[in-house]
């Protein structure tokens, strides 16, 4: 597949406008996403209510199409960082929780049901699609052999549970394989993430 990304055209953008610009770029992609499918996210800073800078999580709203999408729907999540226990060992955790729409200029959109997901993951953008190729081989009785025989041997793989607990399963599969490009979910679709908005969006398999 190869990358529609064009530096000429992202060179102007910046934050979400520039996550806006690669969720249509990956929205584009029929093969990756069907009508309203996968969701982007990208970790900022922006004002609240009262003016305070805030780390603030952008993600994708229910129901929004990637190839069409825009700025007002990525509703803004605020970020709390607390210290939890996990399978009995102790690791950094972040809340997000969805800022009222009276103060979020996102029109009341809601959130993405993989925000979790999008928090817990520990990189600043995050793509998540569900890529016919990729789900040929995770939606099926075998998936954990057919992945160990036809994926790059960078990616990861997990089994996971909806909601919490495939954000927290997620988050401890991406910390335990720090070489991995991606994540392949079984049932679920792929994950990858990269510290700038392009990183993730460039097809970078090996």
């Amino acid at each position: 597949m190869r990358s529609r990304w064009n530096d000429a055209e992202a060179a102007a953008l910046s934050g979400v406008d520039l996550l806006v610009y690669a969720s249509r770029l990956v929205g584009a992609e029929t093969s990756l996403v069907v009508w309203g499918g996968g969701n982007t996210s990208i970790k900022t800073r922006e004002r609240d209510h009262r003016g305070r800078e805030i780390p603030v999580l952008r993600v994708k709203g229910s129901g929004s199409d990637l190839k069409s999408i825009q700025k007002k729907d990525f509703p803004a999540c605020a970020w709390t960082t607390s210290a939890r226990c996990s399978s009995g060992r102790t690791w950094a955790t972040r809340r997000w929780s969805p800022i009222s729409p009276t103060r979020c200029r996102s029109r009341g959109v809601r959130p993405s049901i993989e925000t979790l997901l999008h928090g817990f993951v520990d990189a600043p953008v995050v793509i998540h699609t569900h890529a016919d190729a990729i789900v040929s081989l995770t939606n099926n009785d075998r998936a954990a052999d057919v992945l160990t025989a036809s994926t790059a041997r960078t990616s990861s793989r997990s089994t996971t549970a909806a909601g919490l607990q495939i954000s927290r399963e997620t988050a401890d599969a991406i910390a335990a394989h720090p070489e991995a490009r991606a994540l392949l979910l079984e049932q679920h679709g792929t994950i990858c993430w990269g510290a700038s908005v392009r990183e993730p969006t460039t097809p970078r398999w090996s």
